[in-house]
């Protein structure tokens, strides 16, 4: 898949941005793709905590705040809060963490297709099991695409 072939929606999870933040081997493909394009981009509200704690034990807090703030005031993704329900939903009936139960939420409140930073073996087995009803989509699969073509 190239970057052209994304969907112009886009879920997000915390992994994505943290990929991205800490310029993992991805992280272009995060910036070009995700983050700097045209698309429309949502981050559910519970990644912030996630996306902090992660930095404040890899750089500390100050760097925490200083990024949950630029995540806040950013105009590339939006924060979407109220997705308790629908997520708590996705969690009773699946067997993955609540994290991705809302990011899942999210992608399905907003028509968009959920991504993921790796294949994680909860989700894999889930989707084995009952396919979900959104798009998902990993950003390790997406890396070993873009450079196959």
């Amino acid at each position: 898949m190239k970057c052209s072939e994304l969907p112009s929606r886009l879920a997000i999870d915390s992994s994505v941005v943290l990929t991205y933040l800490l310029g993992e081997s991805l992280a272009d493909l995060v910036e070009e793709c995700i983050l700097f394009s045209d698309r429309e981009v949502y981050l559910p509200s519970t990644a912030l905590a996630e996306i902090y704690y992660v930095t404040c034990r890899l750089r500390g807090r100050e760097v925490a705040q200083r990024l949950n703030r630029a995540l806040k005031d950013s105009e590339t993704v939006e924060i979407v809060h109220g997705l308790d329900e629908v997520a708590g939903e996705l969690k009773c009936d699946r067997a993955i963490s609540l994290a991705d139960c809302y990011v899942i939420a999210l992608a399905r409140t907003m028509d968009a297709a959920a991504v993921f930073a790796k294949r994680e073996k909860e989700l894999v087995r889930e989707m084995e099991r009952v396919p979900f009803d959104v798009n998902l989509l990993f950003l390790e699969d997406l890396g070993e695409d873009m450079l196959t073509h």
